[in-house]
C-alpha cells in the first residue's frame, strides 16, 4: 500500500533521519516495487513541508511506480532469456553422457584455432584417442557399465588437460581427441602419455582385453603449423592414420604423424622413416 509518514517524527522512520531533518525533509511518500508479489525496492519521495495525503499525488507517484515496475519485470525477462540463452549454448556444445564438450565444439574450435595460428605461424597438435576393444567391453559388461566406462575415460582425458586454450572432447562412439593449440610435438607425446597414466591409476577392469586386464586407449598425434596448402581435415586424417599405427602395433600406445611410437614409461621410438609433415 501508498503510505505518508511524517519524516521529522521523534522516532526515527528512516536509516538516515538526521540527514534529512538538516536538509529540511519533513514528509516522505513511498510506494512499494512490486515484481511477481515480491516487493523489490520502495520508491521514496521527500517534500520540505508537511502535508496531507493529496489523491493526485498518489495518482502521480502510482503511475511512476507502475511504470518502474513494468520497467523492472522487462530486465528481469531480459536477464531469464540471457541466462536461457547461455544454458543452450553451453549445452549445444557439451557432450549428454560424458559432459565434456561434444564434437560440435570440437569443430568450432579447431576452425578457430587453425585460424588464428595460422596467422602466427605457431605449431597446432591434435591427439585423437581411441577405447581398446571397447565392443568386447560392452558385451562382457553391459552398455550401462560401458556408459560409466565413457565417462570414467572422458574424465581422465580431461583431467590431463591443463592449459586454458587446450580443449579434450568426445569424438564419437569411444572416440575422443584433444586440441592442444601452439603446443609441438614433444609437448602432444607428453600429454600422451599423461593421458595413459591417468587412465592407469583408474584401473578399471577390462576382463576381454587382449592386451591389458584393464581399459587402455590407442592414440594418434598429429602436429603441423596451419598453412594455406593444408586444411584442418588433414590434420584429422594425419592424427587418425597415427591412431591405426598405434592399433595395428599392438594397442595401449599413442603413434605420431612421423610413425612414431610410445607406451607407459617409454619414449617414443621410430618404427620407420616417414616425411614429418612440418
Amino acid at each position: 500500500p501508498d503510505w505518508l509518514v511524517d519524516a521529522s517524527e521523534t522516532t526515527p522512520m528512516f536509516l538516515r533521519s538526521t540527514p534529512l531533518k538538516t536538509a529540511g525533509l519533513k514528509t516522505a511518500f513511498a510506494v512499494p516495487i512490486v515484481v511477481d508479489e515480491n516487493v523489490l525496492a520502495v520508491l521514496v519521495f521527500f517534500k520540505r513541508s508537511q502535508s496531507e495525503l493529496d489523491p493526485k499525488l498518489v495518482k502521480l507517484v502510482s503511475t511512476i511506480a507502475l511504470q518502474v515496475d513494468r520497467f523492472m519485470q522487462r530486465k528481469q525477462a531480459e536477464e531469464a532469456l540471457r541466462q536461457a540463452n547461455q544454458e543452450l549454448q553451453r549445452l549445444a556444445n557439451i557432450d549428454g553422457l560424458t559432459q565434456i564438450p561434444n564434437r560440435r565444439c570440437f569443430d568450432r574450435v579447431l576452425q578457430q584455432e587453425w585460424k588464428r595460428l595460422r596467422r602466427e605461424q605457431a605449431p597446432l597438435s591434435l591427439i585423437l584417442c581411441d577405447i581398446d576393444l571397447f565392443k568386447l567391453y560392452n558385451d562382457h559388461y553391459g552398455h550401462l557399465a560401458g556408459d560409466d566406462c565413457l565417462k570414467q575415460v572422458a574424465q581422465a582425458i580431461q583431467q590431463s588437460v591443463h592449459r586454458p586454450a587446450d580443449l579434450a572432447a568426445r569424438y564419437g562412439g569411444e572416440e575422443f581427441a584433444v586440441i592442444l593449440p601452439g603446443t609441438t610435438a614433444e609437448g602432444a607425446f607428453q600429454v600422451a602419455a599423461q593421458i595413459q597414466t591417468t587412465l592407469a591409476k583408474l584401473s578399471l577392469p577390462h576382463g576381454r582385453s587382449l592386451v591389458s586386464r584393464t581399459v587402455t586407449l590407442s592414440m594418434g598425434v598429429a602436429t603441423l603449423i596451419p598453412a594455406l596448402e593444408f586444411s584442418p581435415e588433414e590434420l584429422i586424417q594425419t592424427a587418425d592414420r597415427a591412431l591405426y599405427s598405434a592399433k595395428s602395433e599392438g594397442r595401449n600406445q599413442y603413434c605420431s604423424n612421423q610413425l612414431l611410437c610410445g607406451s607407459m614409461g617409454k619414449t617414443p621410438v621410430r618404427l620407420e622413416k616417414s616425411k614429418a609433415v612440418f
